[in-house]
């Protein structure tokens, strides 16, 4: 009787170690691992997790490439190309949940969002400017001072943003502003020079006194 319920108490314990490796996962510093708690979402802390309970997440940056056909005052084309990345933002953790769902894909689904979101804030910002007066430092500015909608949005936030090329789509346009551009560089490099000389003369003058 002893020796059956030895065998059987070894049994309930291969059992259990069985149970434990199966369902425990250990946590990966890259990792947040998320669970449901009183309604919400939260996130687990320990050093094991059951993964059947939990959502792991990596927290490695997502890319974003994006290429914006818009348009300026005037109806006047301009592609604005857009290269940057984004993470899972740790105070928007339910936002992110709730856009990419509960599972592993969901930062590449808030990230997909997030390029809808660019995609209509540099339509809106072209629209409303002259093609003269387009700059990327000026689009980028508006761009990161909606970041915080980002993240409260989507549950993601904007790790790096650059603008990789703003150019018209019309050939001419585009040379013409290049021409335009090259003038204004030479005006200002002839000014320059101009002080420079001007500079240079008064200094000899003082020199000869």
């Amino acid at each position: 009787m002893n020796i059956v319920l030895s065998v059987i108490g070894l049994v309930i314990i291969a059992a259990i170690i069985f149970m434990v490796f199966f369902e425990y996962r250990v946590r990966q510093p890259d990792f947040l691992v998320l669970h449901e708690a009183k309604g919400g979402i939260a996130l687990r802390t320990g050093l094991l997790y059951p993964r059947h309970f939990s959502l792991a997440l990596q927290r490695t940056t997502c890319p974003i490439q994006l290429t914006v056909e818009a348009t300026a005052a005037g109806n006047l084309g301009v592609r604005v190309k857009l290269v940057g990345s984004v993470a899972p933002s740790l105070d928007h953790i339910p936002s992110l949940i709730r856009v990419g769902g509960w599972n592993r894909d969901a930062v590449v689904r808030a990230t997909d969002e997030v390029q809808v979101l660019l995609q209509g804030l540099v339509k809106e910002y072209t629209e409303r400017s002259g093609i003269g007066s387009l700059s990327s430092a000026n689009i980028l500015n508006y761009l990161n001072e909606r970041s915080t909608v980002i993240q409260e949005r989507f549950g993601v936030e904007l790790i790096s943003l650059a603008i990789q090329a703003l150019d018209p789509t019309d050939p001419e346009i585009a040379d013409a502003l290049r021409q335009q551009e090259q003038a204004r560089l030479l005006e200002q490099t002839e000014h320059l020079n101009q002080q420079a000389r001007i500079a240079a003369a008064r200094a000899k003058s003082q020199a000869d006194e």
